[in-house]
């Protein structure tokens, strides 16, 4: 089989393969940001990976962060109580020792967070008032809140 072939196969499996179904909305594009915050972490707490099965390798899945708001730099957040909490997708842990950094946050159905980018901003609007918020980056089990994924994933 020629490489070309193999790419070409190997390129239609690979969109055709599923996704943990906790994660699935992470691979929705935003079309526009609630806030752009200069932030730091305080807390990063790794979700557990559902639906995976025994025999699989997972590059990324939802994570939830508390981010220590310094400032706002466009947009709202509900309140300026800090810690915020926030769900990104990522694979590791991000480093700490680094000093605050910009954050573009947009709204989600569960009342907090998706974090759309850091650092170097998306080139998006800022979300109309009133805007529908977004699929989370996690979907919850029934009965579940987002504090009981989180004391879970912390206590297992």
């Amino acid at each position: 089989m020629s490489w070309k072939v193999f790419a070409l196969l190997f390129g239609a499996l690979s969109i055709l393969a599923p996704r943990p179904s906790n994660a699935a909305s992470a691979w929705d594009k935003p079309d526009c940001f609630d806030a752009e915050v200069n932030a730091g972490i305080a807390q990063q707490t790794p979700t557990a990976v559902l639906g995976c099965g025994s025999n699989c390798i997972v590059m990324s899945w939802p994570w939830i962060l508390k981010l220590h708001v310094e400032r706002v730099i466009k947009g709202t957040l509900p309140s300026k109580a800090t810690p915020l909490t926030v769900l990104t997708v990522q694979h590791a842990y991000y480093r700490t020792d680094l000093p605050p950094r910009r954050w573009w946050l947009r709204r989600n159905s569960l009342g907090v967070f998706n974090v759309i980018k850091i650092e170097n901003g998306p080139p998006l609007p800022l979300c109309p008032g009133g805007s529908k918020p977004a699929k989370p980056y996690i979907s919850l089990p029934t009965g579940k809140t987002l504090a009981d994924v989180e004391r879970e994933a912390e206590h297992p």
